[in-house]
């Protein structure tokens, strides 16, 4: 089995590393992801979209530059000021779907580091797993089987709900190793 390496925000200098000694995960569905998927659709490894139905992009796509801000950036744009341009839309997602796999990663990209009731952690996976769930079936008519923990976070209750109610498999979080650890 290939170590495993958590990618955000993609950069044109990764191409430089050996990719295809691990199996690649992304997470966010950030449009920096798709828009280098050309050449990242060639390395020949494992490939897998972790997407955030929540935050995708809805809107038109214009013609955007390669610079793209940092994945904290992009999440402040969209949390405070729902601005999702720098996420992928589902035609997007549609097409990376022909060559990687797409996993879960939440509807609202949970941060339950902080939530200290059980029965509060319990309605919070389950309504957001739920959601995700729904429409990741209404979009692409899947049931994703991969799930990666929002803030790499697995509280001790995630992991038996997803896999008990939802039917998840595998799970990655913090055990994966951060690409720009490779530069």
């Amino acid at each position: 089995m290939k170590p495993v390496l958590m990618i955000h925000d993609f950069k044109p200098e990764f191409f430089d590393l050996p990719l295809h000694e691990y199996t690649l995960t992304f997470d966010d569905g950030l449009y920096s992801q798709y828009y280098y998927w050309d050449d990242i659709k060639t390395i020949n490894t494992d490939k897998i979209f972790f997407i955030t139905t929540g935050i995708l992009h809805f809107g038109e796509r214009y013609l955007q530059e390669a610079h793209f801000p940092s994945a904290p950036d992009a999440h402040k744009s969209f949390f405070k000021e729902k601005v999702s341009d720098n996420y992928m839309t589902l035609k997007e997602i549609e097409e990376i779907s022909d060559g990687a796999e797409i996993g879960g990663h939440g509807h609202y990209h949970l941060d339950l580091r902080s939530t200290s009731s059980l029965l509060n952690v319990r309605n919070a996976i389950v309504d957001d797993t739920t959601t995700m769930m729904n429409l990741f079936k209404e979009y692409f008519g899947i049931s994703p089987t991969s799930f990666c923990f929002p803030y790499n976070y697995e509280h001790w209750a995630y992991k038996g709900l997803l896999k008990s109610l939802f039917g998840f498999e595998r799970f990655y979080g913090g055990e994966r190793i951060k690409i720009e650890d490779l530069m």
